[in-house]
């Protein structure tokens, strides 16, 4: 009876699960620190209130209110997304040949999802420039 936890299994399991811990920690260590920067603006007004300082409301709701999520399509980003999508697909694409090194039929099936992302990140490329040369970056 073939066993399922072949060497590749096991090495792309190992990627993944790396890969998961990673997002996670960048996930929770973002809710850490936007609830830092929360408590230090909290602590900011309440030491002036405790000092006895007026303060101006238009400062306080400016402290207090969230940040304003970013607009879709603004272009701000500029190619990073574009070169880290093209990045990406390069690193599946060189994964790919190496788990399945030596078995043809399966490389070129795997190396298609690595083309997949470099011509994704190919036209987040080509939007940011049509948005460049519009103006509205």
């Amino acid at each position: 009876m073939p066993s399922a936890l072949t060497p590749e299994v096991l090495k792309l399991a190992l990627i993944l699960g790396f890969l998961l811990i990673v997002a996670l920690t960048r996930i929770i260590g973002g809710m850490i620190v936007g609830s830092r920067l929360r408590r230090a603006a909290l602590q900011v007004i309440q030491s002036a209130v405790e000092k006895g300082e007026r303060l101006d409301p238009a400062v306080i709701e400016q402290i207090i209110a969230p940040p304003r999520p970013a607009q879709r399509g603004s272009g701000k980003l500029g190619p990073m997304p574009g070169i880290m999508t093209i990045a990406l697909g390069i690193g599946v694409s060189l994964l790919a040949a190496t788990v399945n090194w030596g078995q043809p039929d399966k490389v070129l099936h795997t190396l298609g999802s690595g083309l997949i992302l470099i011509c994704l990140g190919i036209g987040l490329l080509i939007c940011d420039r049509v948005l460049k040369s519009r103006g509205e970056s």
